[in-house]
């Protein structure tokens, strides 16, 4: 019997003054290996990348867009998965301060309509605003961070404001030690093929939820049931280090000694 495969989705790292960029300027690839026992307790195996390429080039030049025949060239079954782990950057401006760049590709946009028509209003650096439908599965107390405006000063990426629901007085105070991951899975353009979405507001913030999946494939299981949504909550008890603290960890498990809530987990028809 052959085992399940995930294939990666990849952006390539933004890179500043035209200059052209090569496959192995890729981001998150951290993320996937911290997510591998997991996805391999549930059964994948890695079935390598599909590079998010754009369709232009440096200097604007149109190029031809493969993407969608690319991606059917891998066929995926039904119980394989495209993953990404970087933020979608559905609505970066690309003014706007380190904007993740699209790429503008047709399979690109399957992937945006699939999240916009279903789970997200907005999804920048600065902001996540859910529909309506998926804010109202969160729980009781947390309905307010069905939009939240972020402020991602390095990697810190913590909450500067918190506008959803319609009772706020009842919800739990919040604080910029608080930050979030989202956890989606749903199917992808006509041929109906499986994806899984897993990001956090920065950088270091998707690679350390994927640290806390990795140790919690239980949620990832759940999660792979049926097309869903998932939120969880993080609240800081400690700082991101870097090079600059004294006491640098040698690993990511410092991270597993804060506040980690599932606030929200729904499935989808």
């Amino acid at each position: 019997m052959a085992k399940k495969r995930f294939v990666r989705f990849c952006y390539l790292s933004n890179e500043s003054h035209g200059r052209e960029r090569y496959p192995h300027m890729l981001r998150d690839e951290s993320a996937v290996v911290e997510l591998m026992p997991a996805l391999g307790f549930l059964g994948f195996e890695y079935g390598g990348i599909f590079i998010n390429w754009p369709i232009c080039l440096p200097d604007g030049t149109p190029i031809e867009d493969t993407s969608v025949s690319d991606f059917d060239a891998i066929n995926l079954g039904e119980s394989d998965l495209l993953l990404l782990t970087t933020r979608p950057p559905i609505n970066d401006k690309p003014l706007s301060r380190k904007p993740l760049r699209k790429s503008g590709s047709a399979l690109e946009r399957q992937l945006f309509d699939a999240l916009k028509k279903q789970y997200f209003e907005h999804c920048s650096r600065d902001e996540i605003s859910l529909h309506e439908s998926i804010g109202q599965t969160l729980k009781d107390e947390y309905q307010n961070r069905s939009t939240i405006g972020y402020e991602v000063k390095g990697q810190h990426a913590g909450y500067m404001d918190v506008s959803g629901g319609e009772r706020k007085q009842k919800y739990e105070p919040w604080t910029q030690d608080m930050t979030s991951g989202f956890i989606i899975h749903d199917r992808l353009g006509n041929k109906r093929r499986p994806f899984l979405v897993i990001f956090g507001m920065s950088g270091t913030m998707t690679l350390l939820l994927a640290h806390y999946l990795g140790k919690n494939p239980d949620i990832l299981d759940q999660a792979l049931l049926k097309p869903s949504f998932t939120m969880i909550e993080v609240v800081r008890t400690g700082p991101i280090l870097c090079e600059k603290d004294p006491m640098r960890p040698f690993n990511l498990d410092f991270c597993l000694k804060w506040n980690w809530n599932l606030i929200g987990q729904c499935e989808l028809e």
